[in-house]
């Protein structure tokens, strides 16, 4: 197990990024197609890794560096300096994603794992926040979108519809820009830019298995993993079904008898467990934990007494992991993974296919 430890940590180091087809923009105005480091918004907004060039030379870019950068039908970031009124109205450059871009233009951002959209206009950008509140509700500073957007919808010779009704999401925000768009008759379905990433899922077959010179275990499992790549493509929800056998010679000493035992335990699990991968390339060390509904059966044979003791329940259980997958073809990867659950697993060792 300490082998499987030790290359976790090194592997997640040593391995890879997610490069996806795209381009930059330099300073001058040229396009440069590359290949870009798919990462989580609030890291794309600080530093982009391009991979361009007849030598396939990778470089990280900040956003004084470049005009921006994009994925090839996918999403569009653009360097952007913007009033942050949570830092005491202090500009802040960094590469935004553009989600609406005509005559005004939003964008949005992630800050401290949370998202925020800013709003340029006359030539001056502001970041627009909700009311910041505690975790009992109270209101730590007072929200300024509304107060922004009701000032640009002034402009429009005519009301926006459900203006006081409107809320701090991506399909209210984007609606107001395209209302405010058609009042002054310059709306255009191109100016609608953002793509939102939707959830992917793969369903997975694992088996595998472990000997010592005590100890044997085998286990299969099938189940579904969800990705929401708007967030992190590293992180997935499981649920899957799973059977795991142990077997096991014990010896006892009880009363100065020394009793020998023969056992064998099944678990049958169906949990629900959050995962999350250190790396996305070719070999992906990972962590899970979660909660699921068990089902044990636990047979010992004493070959002192010549009984068989049984042993039946039912009940949740929590679960912890961690383990390598090694990308052997497009479906078919090596896995390794070591699980504790209603007992210490041995690490099993063997192929997932994903569908």
């Amino acid at each position: 197990m300490r082998f499987l430890i030790f290359l976790i940590f090194v592997s997640a180091t040593a391995f890879g990024q997610d490069l996806r087809s795209g381009y930059y923009i330099k300073t001058s105005g040229d396009t440069v197609k590359a290949k870009i480091a798919f990462k989580t918004d609030e890291q794309l907004s600080q530093k982009v890794t391009v991979t361009s060039g007849t030598d396939n030379s990778t470089r990280d870019y900040q956003p004084s560096e470049i005009k921006g950068f994009g994925f090839d039908g996918g999403n569009i970031y653009r360097t952007n300096s913007f009033v942050n009124g949570l830092n005491n109205n202090e500009a802040t450059t960094a590469f935004v994603k553009v989600m609406f871009d005509g005559s005004n233009k939003l964008y949005g951002i992630d800050l401290k794992e949370k998202s925020y959209y800013i709003l340029s206009y006359k030539d001056t950008s502001y970041l627009l926040y909700d009311d910041q509140t505690s975790a009992n509700g109270e209101v730590l500073k007072a929200g300024n979108f509304r107060a922004q957007v009701f000032f640009l919808a002034s402009s429009c010779s005519k009301p926006i519809p459900d203006l006081d009704r409107m809320r701090y999401t991506d399909r209210d925000m984007l609606q107001f820009m395209v209302d405010v768009e058609r009042c002054k008759g310059s709306f255009s379905v191109k100016q609608l830019t953002y793509h939102r990433p939707a959830p992917k899922s793969e369903y997975i077959l694992s088996a595998g298995g472990m000997a010592t010179g005590s100890q044997s275990e085998i286990g299969v499992q099938l189940g579904v993993r969800t990705y929401f790549p708007s967030k992190s493509e590293k992180l997935s929800l499981n649920i899957f079904l799973s059977y795991m056998r142990n077997t096991s010679d014990k010896t006892y000493t009880l009363n100065s008898t020394t009793q020998k035992f023969s056992g064998v335990t099944g678990v049958v699990l169906l949990p629900v467990a959050l995962q999350y991968n250190f790396t996305k390339g070719r070999i992906q060390p990972y962590v899970y934990a979660g909660v699921g509904l068990a089902y044990s059966a636990e047979d010992y044979f004493s070959y002192t007494t010549q009984k068989i003791e049984v042993d039946r329940g039912y009940g949740f259980s929590l679960l912890g992991g961690a383990g390598i997958e090694a990308k052997l073809s497009k479906s078919l990867f090596f896995r390794a993974d070591w699980r504790y659950d209603l007992l210490m697993h041995l690490p099993v060792v063997g192929l997932s296919y994903k569908f």
